[in-house]
């Protein structure tokens, strides 16, 4: 499944990162759909390309923000 819903974030804002994606799958957002850089099973996964996951996720942005 693509990622439809990109989640960007300051380091100094991770809590409320962490508590917008809990909040976005409890209203039944599948954390399959979000990229969320700080959360392995939401972001990069182990031993890919950071920057080029980044842009590859930019490309096919539907929604972002914070």
């Amino acid at each position: 499944m693509e990622k439809k819903i990109f989640i960007s974030h300051s380091s100094l804002d991770t809590e409320i990162g962490e508590k917008f994606v809990d909040a976005l799958i409890e209203i039944g957002i599948p954390k399959e759909i979000i990229f969320y850089s700080s959360r392995y099973h939401t972001g990069v996964e182990i031993g890919n390309d950071f920057h080029v996951e980044i842009k590859q996720h930019l490309m096919g942005l539907t929604m972002g923000g914070m």
